[in-house]
């Protein structure tokens, strides 16, 4: 393996049995660890035709607490719209996993590795793996800048030539308050054919006015059913009291 330059760096890695690999929680978002982060970046055929959201975080850090809430409603919107086929979600706890990306750029690093990442480690992260594009850099999730008039002091009236326009940013990507907001963004970045979400989400609404009407069905047919059998035991009865000597 080290001569045909296939042989993989020792890395910290949670335990995942191969038989597990897509493991999810009971949101649906996809938990990875450094070995199946590794495989995820390195086999081109697996998720190559959906976008990819991963979710770098430590269970310690309160903004990541805060923001998990908000990726696993991610996660839920994405199945309820039935996205799912063209989207998923991950995430990984980088306390517990290393992050090593082998670099597939035409210049490499002197050990031969890279971080495509960039700087990650201002938790929680969030990067975007373009359905396709998985071997090039994944597009960071940042802030925006927001702009505000400045407040007039007491003793002052702003006027048009004084009016000051303030930036500020965002507190990173903990301070996105809605899964909305990730999906805005995430369409904002043009890799996403929006005509295609609109006919999933409406073959997915087909799928769930054909799911009532199915469990309607299948309530009236019981309904029937009990009211069969609730007649055929009175009619019993009826019989058996009927029969009594008095």
């Amino acid at each position: 393996q080290f001569w045909n330059n296939a042989l993989l760096p020792s890395i910290h890695s949670q335990t995942t049995p191969s038989s597990q690999r897509n493991v999810t929680n009971y949101s649906g978002v996809k938990i990875l660890t450094g070995h199946s982060f590794q495989h995820f970046m390195n086999d081109t055929t697996e998720n190559a035709d959906k976008h990819v959201l991963i979710h770098f975080y430590a269970p310690s850090c309160g903004h990541c607490k805060r923001f998990n809430i908000i990726w696993n409603e991610l996660a839920q919107l994405i199945t309820y719209m039935n996205w799912n086929s063209v989207m998923e979600v991950m995430k990984m706890d980088v306390t517990k996993n290393e992050v090593v990306v082998l670099n597939h750029a035409e210049e490499e690093e002197e050990d031969g590795r890279k971080s495509t990442l960039g700087d990650m480690w201002s938790l929680p992260s969030v990067f975007y793996f373009p359905a396709g594009e998985k071997r090039n850099v994944p597009i960071p999730m940042e802030a925006e800048e927001e702009e505000y008039q400045k407040e007039a002091p007491k003793d002052e009236t702003f006027t048009a030539s004084n009016k000051e326009s303030v930036k500020v940013r965002k507190d990173g990507v903990g301070g996105i308050n809605s899964a909305y907001e990730i999906i805005e963004w995430l369409v904002g970045q043009g890799k996403i054919d929006t005509e295609e979400l609109l006919r999933l989400e409406k073959e997915g609404i087909k799928k769930k006015e054909k799911c009532l009407e199915e469990e309607q069905r299948r309530k009236e047919e019981e309904k029937k059913r009990m009211d069969a059998l609730g007649e055929e035991v009175l009619h019993d009865i009826l019989e058996e009291i009927e029969a009594v000597d008095f």
